[in-house]
């Protein structure tokens, strides 16, 4: 779903929103917490150095109250989810 080395090599071009949107798909989906921590460090370093003063952790968070709650006992929704985490991977 997401390269991580191409987050990596382009991560100061993405905008604050489309990163706080990688985080919540992230942890949503509970996807590689790499990507997560490579997003949420770009995040810290623009509010630090007054590049972006967002409160990107109220967006996030207000993004994921927003999804709809994953029922994993649906057997489709079980595969596709192992298959895309597999192949995060």
């Amino acid at each position: 779903m997401f390269d991580l080395e191409i987050i990596k090599e382009n991560i100061e071009n993405y905008s604050t929103n489309k990163i706080c949107e990688i985080v919540v798909s992230c942890r949503y989906l509970s996807l590689d917490k790499e990507i997560s921590i490579l997003c949420m460090k770009e995040l810290s370093r623009r509010r630090i150095k007054n590049i972006d003063n967002s409160n990107f952790e109220d967006i996030i968070e207000q993004k994921l109250k927003e999804m709809p709650v994953l029922d994993f006992k649906i057997p489709d929704l079980v595969e596709i989810l192992s298959t895309i985490k597999n192949i995060s991977k």
